[in-house]
């Protein structure tokens, strides 16, 4: 068991640890996953995913269809195991195509890339999206346009012209990182919500794109042809409400784009960003390697190699593990990267960090997991001090927080609302 009681009573709702087989690893549980996330609505249950070689594990709720094979009425309280050979029969597939990826949005979706030749030279690749529609309308992604205002009879194929390497899915956006089948050069598609005059504008990346009643939405995807002409690929991407993050190894560069609002871009400026822009603060520090990024609903927090955290955006539930006060403003905010000072004023290196909706955690190099925001009493980060083992793996939902443990233990705890 990895928790054995409550961590706090600020953090009240504590279930119990899920113990799984020894064969069953997280879908994506590395830095650049985008894999346990929650739902925009605060009270719905979200999906947490989890891989076997023949089977993946859900739980949740199915609102929108989001689930392959369950109900979309359903609200599964505990684990479903789902054969691998149930979502293949439900998308078409046979049995030569076996899964390659699974990605649980930020949003009301969920989705999958399957592989068939894996590794080969032959491979091909489809794409599915289950969930929500409105801003995806087909289910399996098999177009996309060379640009988001070409003509839309003007398609090519992405299972004949790309190999998915990534899926990204946003509450309302999604995005693929791709190579190319002819040269093996990497892609950023996107597609879906764009933004409106209300939110901002931007976070697909994409420059201004057609306006459709006061929003700029995309229908199918598009490559984001700035990332390629500056010669920065991303390695991971993570989409957010209004807007988006990514991290280009190869540049050593954060770059954001969208909605400037609450300063959640870092480059000072309130003004919405139609590109991905680097965070000049973070480039001035040129001996600094990024190793990760992940956004919440209006901040962003980026990792380094030396163990340090930096965050910006909005503030108002302390989110941004500064400290300060339980009577944050609502518009509290910082515009501007700031490092988290806990952790290299008590020497802890941090090896991966989460956003949830406005709370954070972090998991550090020797195991243990540090919690802050949401307006829990917790300013700055906060140890989880009773745990039976190492932390492998740390993911924040809307309002929950999910760890794993070495022995393969999962446990989920909340501060209020719904888990």
């Amino acid at each position: 068991m990895l928790l054995s009681k409550p961590l706090s009573k600020s953090l009240s709702k504590l279930l119990r640890p899920v113990k799984l087989p020894s064969s069953i690893a997280w879908a994506s549980c590395r830095a650049s996953s985008t894999s346990v996330t929650s739902s925009a609505s605060s009270n719905t249950p979200e999906v947490l995913p989890l891989i076997s070689p023949h089977s993946i594990y859900v739980w949740g709720s199915s609102s929108k269809s989001r689930l392959p094979t369950v109900p979309s009425s359903s609200t599964l309280l505990s684990p479903r195991k789902i054969p691998i050979s149930a979502v293949n029969e439900d998308l078409g597939l046979d049995a030569s195509w076996s899964l390659k990826h699974f990605r649980v949005g930020k949003g009301d979706n969920t989705g999958f890339v399957f592989a068939k030749d894996s590794g080969t030279e032959d491979e091909i690749n489809r794409t599915f999206i289950y969930g929500d529609d409105k801003y995806n309308p087909s289910r399996e992604i098999t177009e996309y346009t060379p640009s988001p205002t070409s003509d839309p009879s003007k398609t090519s194929s992405i299972t004949s012209d790309f190999l998915v390497d990534d899926l990204v899915l946003g509450p309302k956006s999604f995005g693929l990182i791709a190579r190319s089948k002819a040269d093996s050069s990497q892609s950023a598609l996107s597609w879906g919500y764009g933004g409106d005059a209300l939110n901002g504008y931007g976070q697909l990346g994409l420059g201004p794109s057609v306006q459709t009643d006061g929003q700029y939405n995309v229908t199918l995807p598009s490559p984001i042809t700035s990332l390629t002409e500056d010669f920065t690929p991303l390695t991971q991407w993570q989409i957010a409400s209004s807007h988006t993050v990514g991290l280009s190894s190869s540049s050593n560069e954060v770059l954001t784009a969208g909605s400037g609002q609450f300063g959640r871009l870092g480059n000072i400026d309130a003004i919405d960003q139609l590109y991905f822009e680097p965070v000049e603060m973070l480039s001035t520090l040129p001996s600094i390697s990024w190793t990760q990024v992940s956004a919440g609903h209006a901040f962003t927090l980026a990792l380094a190699s030396d163990g340090t955290v930096h965050g910006w955006g909005k503030n108002e539930a302390n989110q941004l593990g500064l400290g300060g006060g339980l009577s944050m403003d609502v518009y509290n905010m910082e515009n501007a990267p700031n490092q988290i000072e806990f952790f290299e004023a008590n020497d802890i290196h941090v090896a991966q960090v989460a956003c949830g909706y406005n709370h954070a955690a972090a998991l550090d190099v020797e195991g243990n997991v540090y919690v802050w925001g949401g307006k829990s009493g917790f300013l700055s980060p906060e140890r989880v001090t009773n745990m039976e083992e190492k932390a492998t793996w740390v993911g924040c939902g809307h309002n929950f927080t999910v760890v794993a443990g070495e022995s393969n233990a999962l446990c989920t705890f909340s501060h209020g609302g719904s888990s």
